[in-house]
């Protein structure tokens, strides 16, 4: 397994042609020079040169990687004030394996790695998310996601991320002119590190805009973390005020983080990028641990100071999950100004909003120290989804439940929501067991279920190869008439890997599902998919509800953080993206349906929207 580095002068060929070949031969030598020193600095070797191009290869992607950075390093230190190289550099990277030529190598990673370098701009860095996987995050870089492309002799299209340098860097050495029209260009990268700023000569924690004339507001001010991307921004003049969003974007949560990004960016677009009176700016930020999907406690907290202490960042969208949510409400309720608005797409935990069913806990009012509510959630609560799941239940027939959660806490707790509400709709609990993916035997729990003569299991399991084994070994022993039903914990897609085990199991996941949508929703798909190639994931619909709802609260309110929060739980969406709904004085959506998906032939398809009547979700 090697990792290569492809590097290109951008813009040779123009300076070749305006300073002659004398010159582009000098330019072409001080060029090998550098990369040949920047290679073997981290362990590599230059192995082909061709005028403006370089291929370098090493035996660690982490060593590639900071390649690439001290290549970027190397082209733009100064001499005399002037950068090393006049031209700015761009470079692609993959990791495979491939076959030695002489001079050379020949493989999938060399065309992948090519491809790559062809997108980068002068100054950037592109890296195949094998590469990343591989590296790993460490101090000299992070990464970001990019749409993925296609390779020429590759079947899919390959995901990649843009590497961003978190040491300082002189700035790149600016495009060529061009003596031919301006033409509009593809959307800007959001997620380029805040690195990049820096390589830009920017100082990023007092980046500033000058601000047209409008309401009095703070000189704008970006966010200065090197967790956060620059502020993307194309609508008329400068931003005047700030959308900050909490999202995993470490390699593995990519897939899911990227498409929410890109619904947040094309609802601003289709907004203008204006909230009433206001411009707004976006910028995204990293609230998972380095080389892991999930959110970090530390970074949350971070995050949210951050936000309270940059007067410009007007609300919060986010964050992913609910653990990063506890974490950050009651930092940002007691923001400067007025408690901190926070809409989530996508965390569901009931106690952010309401009492649980836990007995003396002090949520949620442990979480709004200002006594004032600052959190909504777009999509309806764990309680909801779990009534949901009963009321499938009740459709198929099912008499006798045996629910099976996996031990901990968020866990036990939504299994106990779905029993509440079996048991409201007439539904037997057979009984119940805790199961552990790394101890317990299947065998055992299907003779228990066998034992109870239930004809319905409800899996409060999340997905894992375990449990799909879990579903194989049940159906194997159980009766075929016996309904298999989980939430979105446990992934459709994952049940589809049990094979004909999984057919007839339905899935919950909250919010309405997309062939449900109404005629906003419908166009937003529309939209999505004609801009970014595929159709929007649930959790990117979610997202772009939520920019919706937020500039709605900002159109409305005097450009304050105690205004545009006292605007949010006054909101009343009529046709949204997700539907037509309200903001209750919790902060909870009053859509409550959730979409059910059914396994069948193979394929996950939608079963129905259920909606949740009240009656189901009264406190005992």
């Amino acid at each position: 397994m090697r990792t290569f580095l492809i590097a290109d002068l951008r813009g040779y060929t123009r300076y070749s042609d305006e300073h002659g070949d004398k010159a582009a031969s000098v330019l072409a030598g001080r060029f090998a020079v550098i990369a040949n020193g920047a290679a073997r600095a981290q362990g590599g070797e230059v192995v082909e040169l061709r005028g403006d191009e370089a291929l370098c290869v090493f035996t660690s992607a982490r060593s590639a990687v900071r390649g690439a950075v001290e290549l970027q390093k190397r082209v733009r230190e100064r001499v005399d004030g002037e950068p090393a190289l006049p031209l700015g550099v761009g470079i692609g990277l993959d990791a495979g394996e491939a076959v030695p030529t002489a001079g050379g190598y020949r493989g999938r990673a060399l065309n992948v790695a090519a491809r790559l370098c062809s997108l980068a701009k002068g100054g950037e860095i592109l890296a195949s998310e094998t590469v990343a996987h591989l590296a790993g995050r460490d101090d000299e870089a992070r990464y970001a996601p990019r749409r993925p492309t296609a390779v020429k002799g590759i079947a899919d299209p390959v995901r990649y991320v843009e590497v961003i340098p978190t040491v300082d860097l002189s700035p790149s050495p600016p495009a060529p002119s061009s003596s031919k029209p301006w033409r509009a260009r593809r959307r800007s990268v959001l997620l380029m590190g805040v690195g990049v700023l820096l390589a830009a000569g920017v100082a990023v924690a007092s980046v500033e805009f000058i601000r047209a004339r409008g309401p009095s507001l703070p000189s704008f001010r970006a966010l200065g973390s090197n967790r956060c991307g620059p502020v993307h921004y194309e609508g008329a003049g400068s931003p005047q005020l700030l959308i900050a969003t909490d999202l995993p974007l470490q390699p593995g949560a990519l897939e899911t983080s990227t498409p929410m990004i890109d619904a947040m960016t094309l609802a601003l677009e289709r907004h203008g990028y204006e909230a009433g009176r206001y411009r707004i700016g976006l910028q995204v930020c990293d609230d998972a641990a380095p080389g892991s999907v999930g959110f970090d406690e530390g970074t949350c907290s971070a995050n949210a100071d951050d936000y309270v202490k940059d007067p410009s960042v007007i609300a919060i969208a986010g964050p992913f999950s609910s653990g990063c949510a506890v974490v950050g409400i009651p930092i940002l309720n007691g923001a400067p100004g007025g408690p901190l608005a926070i809409v989530s797409p996508s965390s569901t935990y009931v106690g952010l909003t309401r009492r649980t069913l836990v007995a003396d806990s002090d949520e949620p009012d442990a979480y709004y120290p200002t006594g004032r509510r600052n959190f909504a959630r777009v999509v309806p609560a764990d309680d909801v989804q779990a009534a949901a799941d009963a009321i499938v239940a009740q459709t198929l027939g099912v008499k006798r439940v045996y629910v099976v959660d996996q031990g901990d806490a968020p866990s036990e707790l939504f299994v106990a929501y779905f029993i509440r509400s079996a048991r409201r709709l007439g539904i037997e609990v057979a009984g119940s067991s805790s199961w552990d993916a790394a101890a317990s035997n299947d065998d055992i729990l299907a003779a228990a279920i066998l034992r109870t003569g239930a004809d319905g299991v409800f899996l409060g399991v999340s997905s894992e190869s375990r449990s799909v084994q879990l579903l194989t070994d049940l159906r194997a022993h159980l009766a075929p008439t016996v309904q298999f039903m989980a939430p979105d914990v446990f992934d459709p897609q994952a049940g589809v890997l049990a094979g004909t085990a999984a057919d007839g199991m339905t899935f919950s996941q909250p919010g309405p599902a997309n062939n449900d949508l109404g005629s906003a929703g419908r166009q937003f798909v529309a939209s999505f998919s004609k801009k970014f190639g595929e159709a929007p994931t649930r959790f990117a619909l979610d997202a772009g509800q939520v920019i919706d709802l937020l500039l709605d609260a900002i159109a409305r309110s005097d450009g304050t953080r105690a205004s545009v929060t006292t605007n949010l739980f006054k909101t009343s969406i009529s046709n949204g993206i997700l539907g037509s709904f309200l903001i209750t004085p919790t902060g909870d959506t009053t859509l409550n349906v959730v979409a059910i998906y059914r396994i069948t032939g193979g394929k996950a398809t939608t079963f129905e929207t259920v909606a949740v009547p009240d009656a189901l979700l009264a406190p005992d």
